[in-house]
């Protein structure tokens, strides 16, 4: 199975102004995608449905030039893709104006996902606003899971998108849904209370989200210097999905370079999900 092919737009659904869901009919049988994986999205010369042809079909195939990543927020039983998506710059504009049969071309599976969960593991799934596209695949993988939400305002939580879980804690800035306040100060709050009254285990926190969470997620969980690398006879190991500009997903254009105790790392090949530990903090 090839990871460059082509997918039809199957709908296209506004969440609120600046988010939407698109969800894709790969035309070819394609290799089916984990949790955190991502895909190289971009115009096809057959985007008009077919009746695009010669200066008009490499207008549309090449306008604009490079294809961009998006996280795979979903991939079902049905075999559709599906992507949420905000509005940022001209070519997400472009993808939320898409109608249904609209075709477009893609790459991926591509990068390293988050990995999988041990028996008796707790896991912990923790998003702050977009990030939660990166995240979802875990929630039907794991039901059992714990979801830290954090959100501006209520117009921006999207719960009913998402896989049932066993807890969901939600968190807004403006206090207008759940909790108000940092989704990282609940976070802390439920491990705290976790460690303190349960048979010592071992917990995984995976999570998506602004580059000023990531920092103090790594912070948090660091080994060295941590809260919470061990707690009252619990381990606590954290992974994060970073976000980096990247051009070609390949690891040929070297623009998704970060910052890591072993020297640069490429986002696209050897992420977007890394150990908190291997990362160096304010470098990525």
């Amino acid at each position: 199975m090839s990871r460059q092919f082509r997918a039809e737009v199957v709908s296209n659904e506004r969440l609120n102004e600046e988010v939407f869901m698109l969800c894709l009919r790969p035309l070819s049988e394609v290799v089916r995608p984990s949790a955190g994986q991502f895909y190289m999205v971009g115009r096809s010369g057959a985007l008009e449905g077919g009746a695009a042809s010669g200066a008009a079909m490499v207008a549309a195939t090449f306008d604009p030039l490079l294809k961009r990543p998006f996280s795979c927020m979903d991939y079902g039983s049905d075999g559709l893709l599906h992507f949420m998506i905000k509005l940022h710059g001209r070519f997400t504009g472009i993808l939320s104006a898409c109608t249904p049969g609209t075709v477009l071309e893609l790459i991926g599976p591509l990068g390293n996902g988050f990995p999988a969960v041990g028996t008796g593991e707790v896991l912990v799934v923790v998003a702050g606003g977009i990030g939660i596209a990166s995240v979802a695949m875990l929630l039907r993988d794991y039901p059992e899971s714990v979801l830290f939400y954090g959100v501006r305002s209520v117009g921006d939580l999207f719960v009913g998108k998402l896989p049932s879980v066993a807890r969901v804690c939600v968190t807004s800035d403006d206090g207008s849904v759940g909790d108000k306040g940092n989704v990282l100060e609940q976070l802390h709050r439920y491990i705290v209370s976790t460690t303190s009254t349960a048979t010592p285990g071992a917990i995984r926190v995976y999570a998506c989200g602004p580059h000023a969470m990531t920092q103090r997620l790594c912070e948090m969980f660091a080994s060295k210097d941590g809260d919470f690398p061990r707690v009252n006879g619990w381990t606590v190991e954290a992974f994060v999905s970073v976000e980096e500009r990247m051009a070609c997903g390949a690891a040929a254009c070297l623009g998704c370079a970060v910052s890591t105790v072993n020297g640069y790392r490429l986002a696209c090949k050897d992420g977007p999900v890394f150990n908190v530990n291997d990362l160096n903090l304010g470098g990525s």
